[in-house]
């Protein structure tokens, strides 16, 4: 387990869930859940800003801490088709930013965290 109050990165950007899941245009909440998490774009943002990067990372929305677990939250609205490359770069990005703050392993991470990706299939949705 970590303690995220240890992580300065990870403790300045605490949110709540509903909050990461606004979409992109800004208008639609995917989810109406005030479960505490940590809003993982302002990770990115914060942790970004204290290093030169030559092209700024992806990340995922959320990461959520439960006592034995970490959980990363991705929110997407709309046509998927285009979007599974960039969906695993987010995860694969977000990785690499959680385990350099957090100074754990790929190890740590095969045993202790884990993807949730919420899809909303707006044409789907929009023809039924």
């Amino acid at each position: 387990m970590i303690n995220i109050e240890e992580f300065k990165y990870l403790f300045d950007c605490k949110s709540k869930l509903k909050e990461t899941s606004l979409n992109d245009s800004g208008n639609k909440y995917m989810s109406e859940s005030t479960i505490d998490v940590i809003n993982f774009d302002k990770v990115k943002g914060k942790y970004i800003g204290d290093i030169k990067v030559e092209m700024t990372p992806s990340s995922n929305d959320a990461l959520l801490v439960l006592a034995d677990e970490l959980i990363f939250i991705e929110f997407k609205d709309g046509n998927m088709k285009d979007e599974i490359h960039n969906v695993r770069r987010k995860n694969f990005e977000s990785l690499l930013i959680l385990l350099d703050i957090i100074n754990k392993t790929i190890t740590y991470s095969r045993n202790n965290i884990n993807y949730i990706l919420v899809y909303n299939d707006a044409t789907w949705v929009a023809s039924h």
